[in-house]
């Protein structure tokens, strides 16, 4: 089955101190994986920074659905991305922050709409739809017209960006 995600033999490195070390991952459709380690272990620096390249991975490469995250093949030769072409690939991953503030005024539903309609460009109404699907999959459409102050922590963390981090979506 061929990876959505691929991650192969990634490094980052801050001076002399590795904070990720020769990574390699596959995710296939289907699979559900977390990345858990103690603090200051490097998960933020390979799920948040490296896939989505805010940090530029010291060694290794990321695959998203088999695109290079860094860069393509032309004539032999690797070429980095623009800037443009970065932010184009960036647009198909989310990202979630452990302190994320959640809009209190939106209900769930919209909280995860907003994202395609601010990034991607959607239509309110397609992403809403959108939105109700991915919180359909992980089991909270019970709460989708729910607002912040309304759900538990559990269901906060849980709702904020089903399918937004388009690597959840395996």
């Amino acid at each position: 089955m061929t990876a959505l995600l691929s991650i192969r033999h990634l490094s980052k490195i801050y001076g002399q101190v590795p904070v990720v070390d020769r990574v390699d991952l596959r995710v296939t459709q289907g699979e559900i994986v977390m990345v858990v380690g103690p603090s200051g272990a490097g998960n933020i620096d390979l799920v948040l920074r490296c896939v989505n390249r805010i940090e530029v991975p010291s060694e290794g490469e990321i695959l998203l659905e088999n695109v290079n995250m860094a860069g393509e093949l032309r004539n032999g030769k690797f070429v980095l991305d623009s800037a443009i072409e970065t932010a184009r690939k960036r647009r198909r991953i989310g990202m979630v922050f452990q302190r994320f503030n959640l809009f209190a005024h939106l209900t769930a539903l919209d909280n995860v709409a907003i994202g395609p309609r601010r990034v991607l460009g959607m239509k309110p109404a397609a992403a809403r739809a959108l939105a109700a699907e991915q919180l359909g999959r992980v089991k909270l459409s019970d709460h989708m017209m729910k607002r912040p102050a309304q759900l538990s922590g559990g269901s906060s963390s849980a709702w904020r960006s089903p399918g937004r981090w388009r690597c959840a979506r395996c």
